[in-house]
């Protein structure tokens, strides 16, 4: 059964991922489908949500179509 969730904006998303009855696997990926991005570095709950709002904040206000990193956190990419 898959789980069905209705996130309109950044302030909701973040909202969401917080809250202590949403495991960090479901909240994973929901970020991963509101923000169209990808998670490759493993992680845990409050770095998830850290990350998340360090995404919003350099890249939400772009437009919807502009580009953006697709991996969430992509500062450590440069250090590969």
């Amino acid at each position: 059964m898959e789980k069905e969730v209705t996130i309109s904006n950044y302030k909701e998303l973040i909202a969401f991922i917080k809250r202590d009855d949403v495991p960090f696997d479901f909240a994973s990926e929901v970020v991963q489908k509101f923000l169209k991005v990808l998670i490759i570095f493993d992680t845990n709950k409050d770095t998830l949500i850290k990350d998340t709002q360090i995404h919003i904040d350099l890249f939400g206000q772009l437009d919807v179509d502009a580009e953006h990193p697709i991996f969430l956190h992509q500062e450590q990419l440069r250090c590969l």
